[in-house]
Order: structure tokens, then C-alpha cells, then sequence
């Protein structure tokens, strides 16, 4: 299109400046018509800005519609709802198609104007050179100047075909660019050497932390939270669903900032830290085992790139999953369960040694015999790390050395697991239905 429009632009210019040369009124008359293509060609493209504009919210509707069946179809074949989801995506699929056919309609009728504009100009272009060569003007003349013209102004209506190409170039750039100026306020592969690079203890602490995602700026889901971990020491976190116990992890990730207060690690703010060599010094397993379609060597290398085979058997046995080593994720029918491959996770974090360890929910997801296998693991890992779990069994966390129950946000309680008993509080009673539901 840029190469088309480049060509037409040139053959314009090209073809004014011979018409003037020859016989400039020829030339004159031309540019007349000019600004009636070139309003017609505008008018034109906004009827297509905002039919593809339409299509856009249709193409996102029906795709938004058509993931979620596909993600809910035991849920719709449970409730029956199979006839509905059918419906309701036939209204969209019909709206689609009287989009495309409006669509249809205007640009041949956009198209069949200009054209008539195209013979209209050339019909009057010849009248004037029989006119002008009657009256006098040499032949040869008037005719090196007539057709030089013709061919920009067919070249010129030519160009409405790629007017719906120029919209949706237009609307992809727009799209394009916006994302390349959203501002991030944390560079996932910044290399900028700072001042702290890996952690070396791994003490914690929050100090005043208060948290809002980005698209709900005004909902705070950490309000002004404070705690201690010293080196080596383990912390439990508890509380309902939709409490701030993830995104207390996610902000130690440092996959966001704090909207207020700091996170230090090492009595150092983590923002001062080089943030690839911060993120080397952690572990993260989190409830879903996340693997790459690769080999399981593969995959426990991404916790260390550099693991030679000896590092990378020693966190399979560390992890008890040494005799899965030759295992080709890529194959559907794969030996490997779903507590075989979170101790592969498991792994991925064992061979980079972190000095902090965090564990969300690891083991929520997995059958008895499974969570009992990866927890052994992670306990015997854990010691003399500094360890931030996130439980889903109380019974889990009961040696931390600290525990720590959210709620809304905020700190309700903490201390350790005979302290909170003791207190009797929200602690005690969530222990005790925990306790019974386990029965």
C-alpha cells in the first residue's frame, strides 16, 4: 500500500508538471476536479473508520462469547444452557453479517461515485482539447498534456479501493502505538546497574504497605500492612479468598510496586536492586504447575540456564522426580500427574538456590497422596531458607515461625501457631473448622 501510494503521488506530480508545460489551462481544469475526488475519498474513510469500529466490538463480543463456552462447556451442558449459548451467538454472528453487507453497499455506492466523478472529468478534460485545438492550440501540445492527466486521475481513483486497507492500517498503528506509550513503571529486562544486585541474606520487611491494582485504583487490596522476617525464618499466610495474601507475593516479586509504603529486603528498598538480579535470588511455586512444552531438563533448567548435569540431577532428587528426567513434555500422552509436575516445578526453583522461597497455595490443587509427596519435599527444602507460604491447609503452616491472618487488606492477626491458639480469636476458630472439615 505504501509502495501503490507512493506511485499514484508521483504520477500526479509528474503529470501536473508536464501539463503545464504544454498547455497549462489543461492543467488548471484538472486540478478543479481534484478536491471533489479528495472529499469523496475522506468521506469515504470515515464511513469505513466507523464500520470497522463496529466490527471490532463484534469480532470481541463473539470472541469473548466463544471462549467462554468453550471454557464452561461441562457447566453449560449441566445447566442446559447449550440452546441459549447458540442463540446468543447466532444474534452476534447475524449483526456480523449485516455489518459486511451495509459494508458492501456503501463502498460500491462510494466507489460508483468516484467513478462517475473519473468519466466525468475525462469526458470534460477532451472536450476542452478538441476545443482548445480548434481554437488554435497545437495538437501535439494539447495531447502531451491531456494524457499525462488521464493517467493520475484514473491513478487517483484507483486509490478508493485501499481506503478500507488505510483504515484498518490506521486503526492497527493506533492500537500498536498505544501500548509502546503505556508507561511501565517496572522494566521486566531493564540491565541498569544499581547500586544493590542480588539479595544476601534475605530478611524482609513491610514496612506501611498499601497496594491498588492499576484498573481499580481507588480499591485497595493491602491497607498498610507491617511485618518482619528475619533471615531463615518461615511466615504463614492465612485468610479468605480475595484477601491480599497473592498479592503479597506478586509485590515481592516486585511484579508491581507498592502504592505506598516500601518493601525492604536486607534492610535495602527493593526498587534499588537490580531487577533481574533480585528476581534470581527468589523462588517462587505457586498452585498451578506452569511447564513449557519441553523436555523436563528443559524445564528445570529455566530456573538456571547455565546447570550442568549435575546440578540439574541434584534438584530432580532433591524433588524426587530424577526418574522423569528423560520425559518429553511435548508428548500429549505424557507419564507425568499433576503432583509430578509441580515437584518438577519444585525443581526449576531448587536449582537456583534462592535465598527466599515463596510458596503460594502449592499444593492446593492436588490429590492426598500427591500434596503429601511435594510437601515433604518443599519441607525438607525450606529449612534455613526464608520461607513465605501461602496455605490452604492450616495444618501446613503450624511450625512457621511466624503466622500471619489477612483479612480485607489488613493484619487481623499475627504470632506464632500456640499464640494465635490462644488467643481464641478469628485464628482459633478458622484452625478448628479446618480441623473438623479434614475428619
Amino acid at each position: 500500500m505504501v509502495g501503490t501510494s507512493i506511485q499514484i503521488i508521483s504520477t500526479i506530480l509528474v503529470s501536473l508538471i508536464v501539463s503545464f508545460i504544454f498547455e497549462w489551462k489543461l492543467a488548471l481544469i484538472y486540478l478543479g476536479f481534484f478536491p471533489v475526488i479528495v472529499i469523496s475519498t475522506i468521506c469515504m474513510y470515515r464511513v469505513q473508520r466507523e464500520i470497522k469500529i463496529s466490527s471490532h466490538r463484534i469480532d470481541k463480543e463473539s470472541g469473548n462469547l466463544l471462549t467462554d463456552t468453550l471454557l464452561n462447556t461441562k457447566t453449560i451442558y449441566a445447566f442446559n444452557m447449550q440452546n441459549k449459548m447458540i442463540d446468543k451467538y447466532s444474534q452476534i454472528i447475524g449483526s456480523q453479517n449485516r455489518l459486511i453487507l451495509k459494508t458492501s453497499i456503501l463502498n460500491g455506492v462510494f466507489f460508483g461515485i468516484v467513478l462517475l466523478i473519473m468519466f466525468f472529468a475525462f469526458g470534460v478534460l477532451l472536450y476542452c482539447v478538441a476545443d482548445f485545438i480548434r481554437k488554435g492550440t497545437s495538437m501535439g501540445n494539447a495531447l502531451r498534456s491531456v494524457f499525462p492527466l488521464l493517467f493520475a486521475l484514473f491513478g487517483l481513483t484507483l486509490t478508493q479501493q485501499y481506503v478500507g486497507d488505510m483504515s484498518n492500517a490506521k486503526e492497527a498503528l493506533a492500537r500498536i502505538f498505544k501500548i509502546l506509550d503505556e508507561p511501565s513503571t517496572i522494566d521486566p529486562i531493564n540491565t541498569e546497574d544499581k547500586s544493590q544486585n542480588q539479595i544476601q541474606e534475605g530478611k524482609i520487611e513491610f514496612r506501611n504497605v498499601s497496594f491498588a491494582y492499576p484498573e481499580r485504583p481507588n480499591q485497595l487490596v493491602l491497607k498498610n500492612v507491617n511485618f518482619t522476617l528475619n533471615k531463615g525464618e518461615s511466615l504463614g499466610l492465612i485468610g479468605f479468598s480475595g484477601s491480599g495474601k497473592s498479592t503479597i507475593i506478586q509485590l515481592i516479586e516486585r511484579f508491581y510496586d507498592p502504592t505506598s509504603g516500601s518493601i525492604l529486603v536486607d534492610d535495602i528498598d527493593i526498587r534499588n536492586y537490580n531487577l533481574i538480579a533480585y528476581r534470581k535470588s527468589l523462588g517462587l511455586l505457586m498452585e498451578e504447575p506452569n511447564l513449557f512444552k519441553k523436555s523436563v531438563i528443559e524445564n528445570i533448567k529455566y530456573g538456571k540456564l547455565d546447570a550442568d548435569v549435575n546440578e540439574i540431577e541434584d534438584a530432580a532428587n532433591k524433588a524426587n522426580i530424577k526418574k522423569f528426567l528423560n520425559v518429553d513434555l511435548l508428548n500429549s500422552n505424557s507419564p507425568v500427574s499433576g503432583g509430578e509436575k509441580q515437584r518438577i516445578c519444585l525443581a526449576r526453583v531448587m536449582i537456583r538456590n534462592p535465598k527466599m522461597l515463596l510458596l503460594d497455595e502449592p499444593t492446593a490443587a492436588l490429590d492426598k497422596n500427591s500434596e503429601d509427596f511435594v510437601q515433604k519435599s518443599i519441607d525438607d527444602y525450606k529449612k534455613s531458607r526464608t520461607t513465605i507460604e501461602i496455605a490452604h491447609k492450616l495444618s501446613t503452616i503450624e511450625n512457621c515461625d511466624k503466622i500471619i491472618m489477612i483479612e480485607n487488606g489488613e493484619i487481623v492477626e499475627q504470632g506464632k501457631h500456640k499464640e494465635l491458639l490462644d488467643l481464641r480469636g478469628k485464628y482459633f476458630s478458622l484452625y478448628n473448622a479446618g480441623r473438623l472439615s479434614e475428619k
